[in-house]
């Protein structure tokens, strides 16, 4: 295949927010094990959160669904950056093809985010003031 200076460039380009990408999931994927594997320590990091508002935080239901979510987004970071990467540097079309199909994936479930949140905004705003009020003033 002919390059030209454009085309080589956007190959590089790719593979080097690719990369950033990778590396980005590997530490959101790192630390939700570091979490489902040491949850202690975690506590003991959460020092700079008020002390009104840490019964929240310190909550194990609360750190391990934090944990799931983690490792979820890590893993699906790292899978989709990988394929950006490998499928730009060996210019294989099978992996550029999973790619863009992971993309449109992920804007699709952006825009039905989008739209959900505005739909069910009372709700979303009613429970994001729950999740600050302190636990011992619900119950």
């Amino acid at each position: 295949m002919v390059y030209d200076c454009g085309s080589c460039m956007v190959k590089y380009v790719l593979c080097g927010f690719n990369f950033i990408i990778f590396i980005a999931g590997t530490i959101v994927l790192g630390v939700g094990i570091w979490l489902l594997v040491d949850m202690s320590s975690f506590i003991g990091l959460l020092k700079v959160v008020p002390a009104d508002k840490l019964e929240t935080f310190i909550s194990p239901t609360f750190i391990q669904q934090v944990t799931y979510v983690l490792i979820g987004i890590g893993a699906f970071m790292f899978l989709v950056s990988f394929m950006g990467y490998c499928g730009a540097l060996k210019e294989s079309q099978c992996m550029l093809t999973l790619y863009g199909i992971m993309l449109i994936v992920i804007i699709l479930v952006e825009i039905t985010a989008g739209i959900l949140a505005a739909i069910y905004k009372s709700k979303v705003k009613m429970s994001t003031i729950l999740l600050l009020i302190p636990l011992n003033w619900v119950i």
